[in-house]
C-alpha cells in the first residue's frame, strides 16, 4: 500500500555572495535588540511584521 508523502515544512534562504555583508549584520542586529533566538525565528518575525503593515496600508486605501 502506497502512503502519500507528507509534506515537508522546510525552507532554505540563500544570500548571494554580495548580499552577505548587507544581511548578516542586520541579521545579527535584529537578533541582539530584538532577543530572538535564531536565524529563523528572525525572518519569521520580519514576515509577520511586513505583513500587518502591508494589510494595514491596504485597510487604509479602501
Amino acid at each position: 500500500m502506497m502512503l502519500p508523502k507528507k509534506k515537508q515544512n522546510r525552507f532554505q534562504l540563500s544570500f548571494k555572495a554580495k548580499e552577505v555583508p548587507v544581511y548578516i549584520p542586520m541579521e545579527e542586529f535584529l537578533m541582539n535588540d530584538l532577543d530572538i533566538p535564531t536565524r529563523s525565528d528572525t525572518c519569521k518575525t520580519a514576515l509577520k511584521n511586513l505583513y500587518r503593515q502591508r494589510k494595514q496600508a491596504h485597510l487604509e486605501i479602501t
